[in-house]
């Protein structure tokens, strides 16, 4: 895919629209690889010919960029693609930053929009006055399953399934004991969880 991008680079044409909307899944995907190497460019303050040198400057930033470059050219989804975008600007900047990059590329891999609006709904407090039992019984940063679901209808019948794959993920944790303020099988998020949501928020209305 790289060889396919060079003659691009070395023209500087970054800057310049793509032609016509492509045909084929093949061009836009080529499309979205772009996309995100213009975007991770424009985070990192350089030129997309020199964040891609950056990036070439050690085995874990090769890394970094092939798995960036894989996820790219299959997400079309534009948040998806700035949250990708992020991590090539914050991996150009040393190995070591590469190597936490790249474990966050691929937790992103596995989620879609559907599991962090699940996140969001367990990463904020509920105001006790509205919650749908009696105050007291569960704190406001503790779920019942379909608590997901009230709250964000789209997300209704995959409460399940969300919180199976950000439960795999460690972003979401359920509570197997009842004690004060917990109902037993209530969820709550997780502090990787926290870490994870203003990163993606960050991106999320971006076209």
């Amino acid at each position: 895919m790289l060889l396919q991008l060079e003659p691009v680079i070395r023209s500087n044409r970054f800057s310049e629209p793509l032609a016509s909307p492509p045909s084929s899944l093949c061009c836009r995907g080529f499309q979205w690889i772009v996309d995100v190497l213009k975007r991770g460019a424009s985070r990192s303050g350089q030129p997309v010919g020199d964040l891609i040198i950056s990036l070439d400057a050690s085995p874990e930033q090769q890394e970094l960029l092939i798995k960036a470059l894989e996820l790219a050219r299959s997400r079309s989804l534009a948040a998806k693609r700035g949250a990708i975008a992020e991590a090539l600007a914050h991996g150009s900047t040393s190995a070591g930053a590469a190597i936490s990059e790249t474990d966050f590329l691929r937790l992103i891999e596995d989620l879609d929009v559907a599991h962090f609006e699940a996140l969001q709904v367990l990463g904020e407090a509920r105001d006790v006055h509205l919650m749908p039992r009696p105050a007291g019984t569960i704190s406001p940063w503790h779920y019942e399953v379909d608590d997901i679901g009230k709250i964000n209808p789209k997300l209704k019948g995959q409460e399940h399934r969300l919180l199976a794959v950000l439960a795999g993920h460690g972003l979401a944790a359920q509570h197997d004991e009842e004690s004060f303020h917990i109902i037993r099988g209530c969820w709550s998020i997780t502090s990787a969880g926290i870490e994870l949501l203003p990163r993606f928020e960050a991106v999320e209305g971006e076209g």
